[in-house]
């Protein structure tokens, strides 16, 4: 110290000043001299640097963490891990992890060695405050909902409550927001167009907010992200509203829409910080059948031409020979938009000038009669306008509900070969070895659809004499069933059994196999070639052929999946170099699911301008 003193102080200093430069000097030149690992030895062998010197320091850089952007990221990123977590559970977790309890049974701070702080979680107070501050656009109330009548009583009119965003402005966000992310990592494909050509994909369905919690949400996606397409996470809410699909609201704010799709298509734009033009296309609307019969005009799913995408009848869908396609030879062809206006245009002065006076239920039977004898299903123009013409068939409904057939056809069989007599109740009165009991230990314990077992079980106890068994596949089952469908067939034949008694069986497991192969490839965005492509027509026939000959009844699905398939998929990957997947609502019906998760702890007056919110 003396020597430091000589070489650093001054005569003219306070002896305090004198001791400050010493010691300062001295710390340089062991800091300057020494390597890190040397300083790291050092300061682990001083007690005063360990217990002192370091929490301090440490614990002051916590504080600022604590205020910190950063630290508002890892809050929000707590609060929406998993669905939106409510309050008492986020405080909850805030409290879990900073807190414990101390010897005399008190709260104190979480603490690592020597008394460095963990750094705390945003109060929720401050992280709602933040949320709120967010900027997510303006929210416009649903289009003159309140104008609406009830149908059921005139006197009555519907209170539709929700709102939605400006659709050019939407997309304008979300096309900078990749653009951005691409500058990083390139995620985008622009499909042999010029790059900032973004395809749009919207629709809409149902959202599950409860069952007697009616709810729709419509949604919009860019098909350059290729299988990304599938996330939940890159499908966005433009609309929501409590009120059903169908409902005059939701057809009010389809004819809306039309005219801003064709004002944004006609128009190009430049991003500040981008230097390329943006150009927005509509190519697809991924949607189920029935949400696509409303929104086309047409009549429903049940009407003699039943396919919203061919002219085939519905007595004519057994029909192995048939083939889809433009070409005059095709036994079914698209409806093309033209078709669909001329035809409306006829239903419309049809309407006015032929029934006009007849009674509302003969007035009904009168218009689907001269629809189907106009060859047709069309009874308005499409809502959406021409944009109908780029609807294609949607993989995962189509692959749900052919498994749901197909097990049907296989619990049918089941049930035939076991002797569930008036006296059985419960299917645990049945034998352990019959039929119907090796059937449901298969859906238990290979398909592991436990699911689906509970629903068969109730059946058979309560509903099993007055309607046959009914349960909607989910991706879930699909998923399922295609890995273990063979188990199911296996569990139903008997050693006992003629070649004769398992023919349809045997059937079941071909079509099975093919259905398998037809979901594998039908739900592919990026990863399938032109051959894939063929395999996929080959395995929809097979399936199509197989089913028609031994089901006990051909669905639209079935058919569906047998042509329009491998149509529409030639179509898309001739268009795009994609598969069918590209049109798949699975990152749509899992949105759903998060939307339901942000609107559970929220009034329903209030719910979408909350859903909202969380969901940018």
């Amino acid at each position: 110290m003396d020597s430091a003193s000589k070489i650093h102080g001054n005569s003219s200093l306070s002896p305090s000043k004198k001791r400050k430069v010493s010691l300062t000097g001295l710390f340089n030149t062991v800091v300057n001299n020494a390597n890190i690992k040397e300083l790291t030895e050092m300061s682990k062998g001083s007690k005063k640097i360990c217990e002192n010197v370091v929490p301090s320091l440490a614990n002051v850089v916590v504080k600022e963490f604590e205020k910190s952007h950063d630290n508002i990221s890892r809050s929000v990123m707590i609060l929406y891990r998993g669905g939106l977590m409510s309050k008492a559970k986020y405080n909850s977790i805030l409290s879990s992890l900073m807190y414990k309890t101390g010897v005399d049974s008190k709260k104190e701070r979480c603490k690592l060695a020597n008394g460095v702080l963990l750094p705390k979680l945003l109060p929720y107070k401050d992280l709602m405050k933040f949320i709120k501050s967010i900027d997510i656009g303006v929210l416009k109330p649903i289009p003159q909902a309140e104008q609406i009548v009830n149908q059921d009583d005139p006197n009555v009119t519907d209170q539709v409550s929700g709102c939605f965003l400006d659709l050019e402005a939407r997309l304008l966000q979300l096309a900078e927001l990749y653009l951005s992310m691409h500058k990083i990592t390139p995620i985008l494909s622009w499909f042999g167009k010029a790059p900032g050509t973004f395809l749009v994909a919207i629709g809409a369905d149902g959202a599950p907010f409860g069952k007697d919690n009616e709810a729709t949400a419509w949604l919009v996606s860019f098909l350059n992200l290729g299988n990304r397409i599938s996330s939940c996470d890159d499908n966005f809410l433009i609309l929501g509203a409590n009120c059903k699909e169908d409902h005059p609201a939701m057809i009010k704010y389809a004819t809306q829409i039309r005219g801003e799709i064709a004002l944004i298509e006609s128009k190009q734009y430049q991003i500040q910080g981008h230097d390329i033009a943006i150009k927005f296309k509509f190519e697809l609307i991924p949607s189920d059948m029935k949400w696509l019969a409303t929104f086309s005009g047409e009549l429903s799913n049940s009407a003699t031409y039943p396919s919203s995408f061919a002219n085939v009848k519905q007595d004519d869908l057994k029909n192995v020979k048939g083939t889809l396609g433009e070409e005059s030879t095709c036994t079914w062809k698209p409806w093309s938009y033209d078709q669909r206006v001329k035809v409306a245009k006829l239903v419309d002065n049809y309407k006015q000038t032929t029934v006009v006076n007849r009674p509302l239920k003969q007035q009904r039977n009168l218009v689907t009669k001269f629809i189907a004898g106009k060859h047709s299903r069309q009874e308005f123009e499409p809502l959406l306008g021409p944009v109908v013409d780029k609807a294609k068939c949607e993989p995962l409904h189509l692959g749900n509900n052919c498994w749901q057939q197909w097990n049907k056809e296989v619990m049918n069989i089941a049930l035939i070969r076991t002797n569930s007599g008036a006296s059985i109740v419960t299917v645990y009165q049945l034998p352990f070895d019959c039929c119907f009991r090796k059937y449901l230990r298969a859906v238990r314990n290979k398909v592991k659809s436990h699911k689906l077992y509970k629903k068969i079980v109730k059946w058979f106890r309560e509903k099993r004499k007055e309607k046959p068994f009914e349960c909607r596949f989910t991706g879930e089952e699909t998923r399922k069933f295609c890995s273990n469908f063979m188990d199911v067939v296996e569990s139903v034949i008997s050693p006992n059994d003629t070649e004769a008694q398992n023919v349809k069986l045997y059937a079941l497991a071909f079509s099975g196999l093919k259905l398998r192969n037809a979901c594998s490839l039908m739900n592919r965005v990026t990863d399938i070639d032109q051959k894939g492509i063929d395999y996929l027509e080959k395995s929809c026939q097979e399936y199509f052929l197989s089913s028609s000959l031994f089901s006990t009844n051909v669905t639209l699905s079935m058919w569906t999946v047998g042509f329009c398939v491998p149509y529409h998929s030639r179509f898309l990957f001739s268009a795009f170099g994609s598969g069918l997947g590209i049109n798949t609502m699975q990152g749509r019906e899992a949105k759903h699911q998060k939307l339901a998760h942000y609107a559970e702890f929220s009034l329903p007056n209030e719910r979408w301008e909350k859903v909202f919110l969380h969901e940018h």
